[in-house]
């Protein structure tokens, strides 16, 4: 991705925008930094019963006879432990339908892994639970069913997350490792990624002869975004001893579709509170001519809000004499009230962010009048974004929270109708200036939040 300056028009600068996000306030369990509803030392008792976290994002089972291990073989479960009898893609029967992948392999080996002093742990995405196509409680006795076939009665924790929104459980994402870590294993044996495996289907691979293509990525991608040493083998690699390159996952040959770390990789070894030259710029740019209104256009979950934020408190830092103040749609609602709540700011003497989408002409043209109506300069930031920056980006909002911690997706639909919708800002519609901003990664609050950043989402 290009960082040099480009021109939008004679008169229109481009510069790279800084994005990162504040710590979610939310009040999922997933974060392991800190977390309202458990501590980060809390350990919880082993108990034989699933149980639900308090927002209903993750369902869990953690046995006492659970062995401790810093030594985790992790598995998915469905087409990695179980198939469906049916041979459907889906279990026909919530209960009864299924079987063992490959009876006396997968037996076999997970009675081998057991006996060498690895703690068997079953992370899986669920969210058939959680829109109804799936019955809760048959599912949870198809898996203690399941567990009671392996011989490993009170051997197995399981981890499920429910839904796939607003949480950092659903894989890709690792939430459920950590919780694992956190939650669900002993003070003096919290699991090592190192010396640990992961074993899912979800690997990317492309058709292979008779076999359909891998349905997504998602096992192969959630073994990475663990990393530090964590292996990862497909079902045919462990349980069948498969040799055979195209049943592997391979960085080179599966579908990885985005890939943060490559997207990004001029700022991947940048310390994490790099900050980009070219944002300090347009911080520094402000206020030099006392009031104004800056119209942010860009894609839903692009980062606007971090860039008004960072904006906001790069100008207070910068002492610049005038105070800005940021109007929000999702806060007041209706463009009316934008409208309402930026003029009486300026009334004020302020200037105003307008941190919206602000996709077309006439949505724009509003705050332009305004601007002109007290003669005051308005000039527009256009956040630049790809659709895919915009939903990994979308991702990580819900799994995380965006700068000012909120903590919610919006739907891939409203992300694809803004692209379909958008008409790119230009200086004749009445702006002094059309800033173009690229997305660059950063500055970040923390190693751990920039490592997060650079994780897959999808």
């Amino acid at each position: 991705m290009s960082t040099r300056t480009s021109k939008k028009r004679s008169s229109n600068a481009s510069v790279n925008v800084a994005v990162a996000s504040k710590k979610a306030k939310g009040n999922d369990e997933s974060s392991v930094i800190s977390s309202p509803l458990f501590s980060s030392t809390e350990h919880f008792a082993a108990s034989p019963e699933w149980k639900e976290s308090r927002c209903g994002t993750l369902l869990y089972l953690y046995p006492p006879s659970s062995p401790d291990s810093v030594k985790i073989a992790g598995f998915d479960i469905d087409d990695t432990i179980i198939k469906t009898k049916s041979g459907k893609a889906f279990a026909t029967d919530d209960l009864k339908d299924w079987q063992l992948w490959s009876k006396p392999h997968v037996k076999k080996t997970l009675a081998e892994l057991v006996s060498d002093g690895y703690r068997v742990v079953f992370f899986t995405n669920q969210e058939g639970i959680s829109k109804g196509k799936v019955d809760k409680n048959k599912w949870k006795q198809k898996i203690t069913d399941v567990i009671t076939e392996l011989s490993l009665t009170n051997q197995v924790t399981v981890l499920a997350s429910l839904t796939k929104k607003e949480n950092d459980y659903r894989k890709p994402h690792i939430g459920m490792w950590r919780f694992l870590c956190q939650h669900l294993s002993s003070p003096n044996a919290t699991p090592n990624a190192e010396g640990s495996m992961y074993v899912g289907d979800a690997a990317g691979r492309p058709k292979r002869g008779s076999k359909k293509k891998d349905f997504s990525c998602t096992d192969f991608k959630f073994s990475l975004n663990i990393g530090r040493g964590l292996i990862f083998k497909t079902p045919e690699e462990l349980f069948l001893k498969t040799k055979d390159s195209s049943d592997l996952a391979s960085l080179t040959t599966s579908n990885m579709g985005f890939q943060p770390k490559v997207h990004w990789l001029e700022y991947v070894d940048k310390p994490f509170d790099f900050v980009n030259s070219n944002f300090s710029d347009l911080v520094s740019s402000c206020g030099k001519n006392g009031q104004e209104v800056i119209v942010i256009v860009g894609s839903p979950a692009s980062g606007k809000s971090t860039i008004a934020g960072r904006l906001i408190s790069g100008i207070i830092a910068a002492n610049a004499g005038v105070e800005y103040v940021r109007v929000n749609q999702d806060t007041l609602k209706t463009v009316p009230k934008c409208i309402k709540a930026t003029k009486e700011a300026l009334a004020d003497g302020k200037s105003v962010i307008i941190d919206n989408t602000n996709r077309d002409m006439k949505t724009r043209k509003n705050y332009i009048d305004v601007a002109e109506s007290l003669k005051l300069p308005c000039r527009c930031v256009f956040v630049d974004a790809t659709k895919e920056e915009s939903f990994h980006m979308n991702a990580l909002r819900g799994a995380n929270g965006n700068y000012y911690g909120e903590k919610r997706t919006v739907p891939d639909m409203v992300v694809h109708s803004f692209y379909k919708n958008l008409v790119e800002p230009n200086k004749n519609e009445g702006f002094t200036e059309v800033i173009k901003l690229k997305v660059a990664p950063g500055p970040f609050d923390s190693e751990d939040q920039k490592s997060s950043f650079y994780r897959f989402t999808m």
